[in-house]
């Protein structure tokens, strides 16, 4: 889910995938983790609303959570 275009980026926010992938970057998988955040990138960089959404579900604090994390 992490390398695609506009209309798929547009698509996964509409269907929830903002908060799914938030859920997934403080999964005990570091490969999961990892690709949460490329997927959460992606969609953040794709509409400023996007964004404001990411900081309002605490995406922020999650992302820094994950700079103390162990990987696999």
């Amino acid at each position: 889910m992490g390398g695609f275009g506009p209309r798929n980026v547009i698509a996964a926010y509409d269907a929830g995938a903002l908060d799914l992938m938030l859920k997934l970057v403080d999964s005990s998988v570091a490969g999961e983790r990892a690709a949460a955040a490329t997927t959460l990138r992606n969609i953040c960089v794709e509409d400023e609303k996007y964004r404001e959404s990411f900081v309002k579900l605490g995406g922020i604090q999650a992302l820094v959570n994950q700079l103390d994390t162990k990987p696999d």
